[in-house]
This record gives structure tokens, C-alpha cells and sequence, in this order.
């Protein structure tokens, strides 16, 4: 124990222990010593820490128990190294020494004798006590001893008895008298044979000193042999078992007096369930067979030997340290072993096996880049991802500085200092760029904690996440948060920062431009939202075409534009209207079909005095003015365009519009109606199909019967044609009869479902007229019916679809009419 604090005896000699136990382990230490010197009840055991000379560490058990020493209470202590398990060799050391002791330094004189009254052996105490030398008394015949009286007891002794000689004695110079106390027993062999004898000597003038020194040495053994804190047996050349302390009492629940003297591996049983030899037999036995016994099994110096096995009796894994055990003459007298309760550890182990499998998986298997490093900041090891992201293989890695090799120059002390706080304590997760072996950069997240290994820091993991995706993600996210997703212009977001930031500014003078689309509801209405999105797409392309590329444009509604114009007077402003309307004008040349029709305001702030905030509100108010006057043409200019654009998908012929406006004020004269309703009638005749400029031309022209689905999109045609109407005041007299122009004399028409003489009688004149022109012309989805073939259905028709006394009316009128 000692050696292994790197103290010398010299240094400790004197000292108290304290001194060298860990400064948060001392008052416990002292505590214990002065509970035990008063005979306080105290703990069996307890573990402290020991400072070692070289100023490491090392924890010890400690076994104590108060004891008289020469008259005074005295503690003996048992240091025990738990921490390298080394306590058990240097035990049996001192159990070697301690037996040498006794024989030695023993207040008895000893001295053994063979067969021939031989002495053979003795100690120094017994030369002492007959004033005599080791050298005179060994070699000496008792037979010959001038002092008959005692002869007749080594006599008996060596016949098998054990004899006790109380009296006096003369030395062997015959020149003074001792009074002695001689205990003589015969020594056998296995056999039972008588083959020596021993003596042991007392001076009787201190009997009862030496009968105390020999009782506390007996207690000193028995507390050395019990205090062992794991459990220990001992057996001799022989096999028998000649020690068995408290703790494998403990561990086996068998006694001491039932164990000792047993010998045929009997002590293998509470631990195997049967008798075979275990680690003690192989120090005494090289050539047994055991070591497939164990788990695991290793012979280092001085023939100790170290094992691992499972018991079954016990259901534990154990640990066991055998050795010899050395006689006097360094001869092999036996062995020793120590074993120990390792169920909890192996437990711990296989727990550990597991996490370092599951985390070499995780580490090989990680979607993530990950490398090792060590306190250098040097590469140990990287996964196969590390490979893919950053390009470099592990031979290219391994020792190279991990900062150096995924970051450039400009960034490499930012790395540094992310590794650097990782050792002192700390976890980094945070987003930069990395470089591969290209010097491509690569956005990453990173993460980095330290590896902690029984308390020593021995490197770190970095985590490096391809971001790539995400950042270029949030890059159009940022995009699209400020920017108008249809047409590419700013959105009203930024609008309303730019102009909070412009208040502010010395870009002065500001001209705002307020602008709309003039219809695009109802281009929504009826040609579709497609429709809508390209006219507001290419309006902001004329905008972009108009404007210095410094200018700002935003779309801030569904039509609403504004121009943001810094560094603009009004003048220049107007400037730019006129581009615009010019540019307007160039487009819808080129586009006859889709038109723009927009209104413009404009305003400008001349200095900081003047709230940006008000100089829009004024350029939209003169917007709004005007686009009232515009209002009218601008609603019949895109009318003109939606019944163009239905004239040129070849629906609409001028024949058929011409034979319907002819056939139906026929029609009306002959039923006397006023001249209102002929107006009305010409009218309903010549845009009762507007609504089906919004229909698909894949639903109008399709050849062939409709599906239930396109019937649905067809029947809403009414519906659309009277919004359109209602837009315009040219047409919005008559957009109640274009919306019931589909109904039917028997209440099954739409959209409303009207019946009879609901119908208004110009819808029920038209749907006759209507009927039978588009039965006796060219259709995408019928053939041309004779004269003959229309009137006929006309008359299956009567009195459900159509009006039976316009029907009858229409007919005679035909007939007369070619």
C-alpha cells in the first residue's frame, strides 16, 4: 500500500495518516480513528482517497478495529486499493511476514526436534531465555540435556501426546537456574505419523506478559484474516481448505468450521454446483485444465493469476486473483484466492457494448456529416457522409486539423473559435459555411459537444447538416415575402416599408403613381381568373418597361399598382404617365383580342414637409377620377373585346345573329309587343351568348355529347352573360333576359327554374327562334336538320320547352316566310 503512494517508510514513519488523505476525506478520516480509540460504535468499512506522492489520486478502503497495544487502546486499520485490486497480494504478503514474526519475534522460545531428539530449529527468544546461541542449541540431543527431569516429556511427545512442563530448568552452561513453562506436541504427517516434535518455551517469571502478548497476537491474525474485504480461502499443497473468512461465509452461506480441512475441490461446489478445480488449483498446478472455464484469463508476474467466470449456483458473474502461498524457505505451501461480486460491472458492460454498437451505428449510418477529433483539434475518424458532403476521404482526414480542412481562409478563425468553445465546456449548434475539397462552399448546420471518457475530456464530434436546400428555401421565402408572387413586382408588404424608410430619406422629390386595372372583375367573370392573371402579368411588364430600373413598382391589391418614383418632380412624372399610357397603347395593337384599360394618379412630395403617406392617398384619389371617366367607354371598349373574341372562336356567325334578330322582331311584331320590347328583343338576340366567351373551347366545340360535368360549366353561361351585362349600360336593360333566355315553358330550363308564363316573352320568343336556327345550321355537335326536320321538333317540343302559342304563331309565320 505504501509503495504504491510513492512515499517511503521513512516519510510516513511518525506522521499521521491524515496528512495524507484527501483534504475532503480528512474529518472523516480523524472522525473514525477517535470513534474507534473510545470504543464508539462506528462503520465496518469505508473508502477514502489517498494523495499519492506524485500527487495522484488513489482510493483505498480502510477496515478498522480497536485493539489494546501494550496497555493503551490502539486502532488497527487495513488499507484496502480498490482501485487496482492489488490489496489482496500485499494482505498475503503480510500474512507471510506476520507468521515469520511470530516464529522470530515471538516472547516464547521455539525450537523443534526430529525423531532423534534432534533440534533442528529454533528463535533467538529461546537462546535468550537459556543464555545460550542458536548455534549451540540446534545440532543438541536432548537426551544429553543435564536437566533430566524434562527428558521423560519429550518422550511422551514423540509417542503422540501433546505435554505441558511447568518448573525450573538449567541453562545449558549449568551456570543458572530458570523457571520455564514447556508446551511440546508431536508434528504428523498425512498419514497420521509421528515426525517431529516442536517445543515452545516460556520464561515463567512472565508467564502471564507472555500469555497476553500471545492472546493479542492470536486476535491481530483472526482480525487480519476476517477484515479481508472480499471473499478469500486458502488452501494448502494439499488441496484442503485451511482458510475461509467471514466474507465467503457471507457470499457462499457456509460456515468456516464446516469448510475448513475439506479438500476434492469441495470448495468449487456453492459456486459451480459440482466439484472441479477452479483458479486456485492452477497456481498450484500448471497443468490443469480450467482456463475454457472462464470468460476470461490472464497469468501476470509473480504466478498470480486473474479471472472472470460465471457461477450458476449463485447466478453471478465473479471475479477471482489466485497466488501461491510461500513457506518460510520461499517454498510454494499453498494457495490463495480472492474473489468478487462482478454482476453489477458485467451488467454495465454489456449496456456499454450495446451504446458503443448502437452509436458506431448511428455514427456510420448518420444522415449527417460527422467527424472525431481529438484535443488537438486533430481528425480520428469521420463517417461515410463526411465523404459525400465535404469530398475527402478518411486517409485524406485522418490527422489533419478538422477547422483547416473544411474551412477557407476567411472563415477559418470563426471555426477555430466554435472548437475552441467546445472544449471549454460548452455545446455548439449554430449555421456558417463550409468548404469541400473543391472550395465549394457549403451552408451546414453545426453542432459540436465534447467526448468525455471516465472523466477526461479526449476530444469532440462535429455535426455538420447540408442545409443547402433550406437556405435556398428561405432565400425564396425571403423573396417571396416581400415580393408579389403573380407578377414579380413588390408586394404591399415592402410598399409599406419602403415608404415608412422614404419618410425618412433624402431622396426628395417623390412622385407616387396610383394605378389600376380598369375591368379585370369582369374579365375574372367571364373569361376566368387565367385570363385575369395574364392581363395583370403583362400590365406589370409594361409598368417594368416604363420605369428606370432604380424605380419601385408594387402590386399592393388584386388591380391596384403603385410607382414609387425617388428623385422625381411632378414634371418628370408626368413624363412617365405619358410613357406608360403610350406603352398601353403599343401592347393593345399587338393584343386586340386582351386589351389594358387602365387609370393613372399621380402626386409628388417635394421635401421631407410633405407625408409620403398623404402624397399617395392624393395620387390614388385622382386615380379614381379618373377612372370614373373612363368608366363608361372603358366597360364598352372590353364588352366590344369579349363578344369580338367569341366572334372570332367561330361560335357566333354573323348569319345566325342576323336570322335570330330577323326571325324574332318578326316574331314580336306579330304579337303586337311595344317598341321597347323589340328593342330589347334585337338586343337579347344579338348578346344572348355573351356569357359563353368564359366557357372552355374544349366544352363549346366539342363534338359529340356533353358530360354531366361540362353541362354543368355550360348552364352557367346565363349567369355570366347577365354580370357581363350589368357592367355595361348599353346592355344592362336587357341582362335580365339573358339570364333567363335558358328557362323552359315546363319549369325544367336554368338557372332559376322558371315556369310559363314567368318567362319574360321575349326569352320565350328567342328560345324558338333560336332553337330552330341552330337546328337548321351547321353545329359543332349536331348535324343540319331540314326545314321539315326542325319544324317537327319544334312541335314535339311545344308546351314543354317552348311557349305552345308562340310555337303555333312561329310555324304560320315560317311557312308563309322562305
Amino acid at each position: 500500500m505504501l509503495q504504491n503512494t510513492g512515499y517511503s517508510k521513512t516519510e510516513v514513519t511518525g506522521i499521521s495518516i491524515a496528512k495524507f488523505v484527501h483534504p475532503d476525506d480528512k474529518k472523516r478520516v480523524i472522525e473514525s480513528h477517535q470513534k474507534r480509540i473510545a470504543g464508539v460504535e462506528t462503520e465496518k468499512m469505508y473508502s477514502v482517497r489517498v494523495i499519492k506522492k506524485d500527487g495522484n489520486i488513489m482510493w483505498v478502503s480502510i477496515n478498522s478495529a480497536r485493539i489494546e497495544w501494550e496497555g493503551k487502546p490502539a486502532v488497527l486499520s487495513f488499507l484496502h486499493d480498490i482501485t487496482e485490486a492489488k490489496i489482496l497480494e500485499e494482505k498475503v504478503k503480510q500474512n507471510e511476514q506476520f507468521f515469520r514474526a511470530v516464529f522470530e519475534q515471538s516472547p516464547s522460545g521455539i525450537f523443534m526436534f526430529d525423531n532423534n531428539y534432534i533440534v533442528t530449529q529454533c528463535n533467538n527468544r529461546l537462546a535468550q531465555i537459556l543464555n545460550s546461541s542458536i548455534e549451540k542449541i540446534v545440532g543438541l540431543n536432548l537426551k544429553r540435556l543435564k536437566y533430566k527431569e524434562v527428558i521423560p516429556y519429550f518422550d511422551r511427545a514423540l509417542n503422540g501426546e501433546e505435554v505441558i512442563y511447568e518448573g525450573p530448568y538449567y541453562s545449558t552452561t549449568g551456570d543458572s537456574k530458570i523457571w520455564i513453562f514447556i508446551r511440546i506436541f508431536p508434528i504428523k504427517d498425512e498419514k497420521d505419523n509421528i515426525i517431529s516434535g516442536v517445543g515452545i518455551v516460556e520464561d515463567f517469571t512472565g508467564f502471564k506478559e507472555t500469555q497476553k502478548a500471545l492472546t493479542e497476537s492470536k486476535q491481530r491474525f483472526s482480525q487480519i484474516i476476517n477484515f479481508l474485504p472480499d471473499p478469500t480461502f486458502a488452501i494448502d499443497k494439499n488441496g484442503k481448505v485451511i482458510m475461509w473468512n467471514k466474507e465467503m461465509e457471507e457470499i457462499t452461506g457456509i460456515k468456516s468450521e464446516e469448510m475448513l480441512g475439506k479438500d476434492n475441490y469441495e470448495y468449487a461446489l456453492p459456486f459451480y454446483g459440482k466439484k472441479r478445480p477452479i483458479l486456485i488449483n492452477l497456481v498450484l498446478n500448471s497443468k490443469e485444465d480450467i482456463e475454457d472455464n472462464y470468460i476470461s484469463f490472464q497469468r501476470t508476474t509473480q504466478n498470480t493469476l486473474i479471472g472472470e467466470s460465471y457461477s450458476p449456483k449463485l447466478d453471478i458473474y465473479l471475479w477471482g486473483k489466485a497466488r501461491p502461498l510461500y513457506g518460510v524457505n520461499g517454498n510454494i505451501v499453498g494457495a490463495i484466492e480472492s474473489i468478487r461480486d462482478i454482476t453489477t460491472i458485467k451488467d454495465t458492460e454489456r449496456k456499454l457494448t450495446y451504446q458503443k454498437k448502437c452509436f458506431e451505428a448511428l455514427f456510420k449510418n448518420s444522415t449527417d456529416a460527422i467527424v472525431f477529433f481529438d484535443t488537438n483539434h486533430r481528425v480520428i475518424d469521420i463517417n461515410s457522409r463526411f465523404t459525400e458532403l465535404f469530398g475527402y476521404t478518411s486517409e485524406e482526414c485522418i490527422g489533419k486539423d478538422v477547422d483547416r480542412l473544411v474551412a477557407n481562409k476567411e472563415n477559418y478563425l470563426e471555426a477555430r473559435k466554435l472548437t475552441e468553445t467546445v472544449f471549454k465546456g460548452n455545446m455548439v449548434e449554430t449555421q456558417s459555411v463550409r468548404y469541400n475539397k473543391e472550395g465549394k462552399p457549403i451552408d451546414v448546420r453545426i453542432k459540436s459537444v465534447l467526448v468525455v471518457v471516465n472523466g477526461e475530456v479526449v476530444g469532440g464530434y462535429g455535426i455538420y447538416s447540408d442545409i443547402r436546400e433550406q437556405k435556398k428555401y428561405e432565400r425564396k421565402l425571403k423573396i417571396l415575402s416581400i415580393h408579389d408572387q403573380l407578377t414579380g413586382l413588390y408586394n404591399r408588404t415592402y410598399y409599406e416599408q419602403i415608404i415608412e424608410n422614404l419618410s425618412h430619406s433624402n431622396q426628395f422629390p417623390i412622385t407616387i403613381v396610383s394605378t389600376d386595372m380598369d375591368g379585370l372583375k369582369l374579365v375574372n367573370d367571364t373569361l376566368g381568373h387565367s385570363k385575369g392573371d395574364e392581363i395583370l402579368k403583362n400590365y406589370a411588364k409594361v409598368l417594368k418597361r416604363s420605369v428606370r430600373q432604380s424605380d419601385i413598382l408594387a402590386r399592393i391589391g388584386g388591380d391596384e399598382f403603385v410607382i414609387i418614383l425617388p428623385y422625381t418632380d411632378e414634371e418628370s412624372g408626368e413624363k412617365v404617365l405619358k410613357r406608360i399610357r403610350e406603352n398601353i397603347k403599343d401592347y393593345n395593337k399587338k393584343h386586340p383580342r386582351l386589351q389594358l384599360h387602365i387609370s393613372m394618379g399621380i402626386a409628388t412630395a417635394s421635401n421631407k414637409g410633405v407625408s409620403i403617406l398623404e402624397t399617395y392617398k392624393k395620387a390614388d384619389d385622382l386615380m379614381y377620377r379618373d377612372k370614373l371617366q373612363r368608366r363608361k367607354s372603358a366597360r364598352s371598349q372590353i364588352i366590344s373585346t369579349l363578344m369580338a373574341a367569341l366572334t372570332e372562336r367561330d361560335y357566333i356567325t354573323s348569319g345566325h345573329v342576323k336570322r335570330v334578330k330577323k326571325l324574332s322582331i318578326i316574331l314580336g311584331e306579330k304579337l303586337n309587343l311595344s317598341s321597347k320590347q323589340l328593342s330589347d328583343l334585337t338586343l337579347l338576340a344579338e348578346f344572348h351568348d355573351l356569357g359563353k366567351v368564359g366557357i372552355p373551347d374544349k366544352i363549346l366545340f366539342k363534338e359529340g355529347p356533353l358530360t354531366e360535368e361540362e353541362w354543368e360549366i355550360m348552364r352557367q353561361h346565363p349567369e355570366k352573360g347577365y354580370r357581363i351585362a350589368m357592367s355595361s349600360p348599353d346592355l344592362s336593360g336587357v341582362a335580365d333576359l339573358i339570364l333567363k333566355h335558358h328557362e323552359r315553358w315546363d319549369g325544367n330550363g336554368y338557372p332559376l327554374g322558371l315556369k310559363g308564363l314567368e318567362i319574360p316573352i321575349e326569352c320565350r320568343i328567342l328560345s324558338i327562334v333560336d332553337a330552330y336556327d341552330a337546328m337548321t345550321s351547321e353545329r359543332p355537335y349536331s348535324r343540319k336538320k331540314s326545314k321539315e326536320e326542325a319544324i317537327e321538333e319544334l312541335k314535339r317540343c311545344s308546351g314543354s320547352q317552348f311557349d305552345p302559342k308562340l310555337v303555333k304563331i312561329f310555324l304560320d309565320i315560317i311557312g308563309d316566310n322562305n
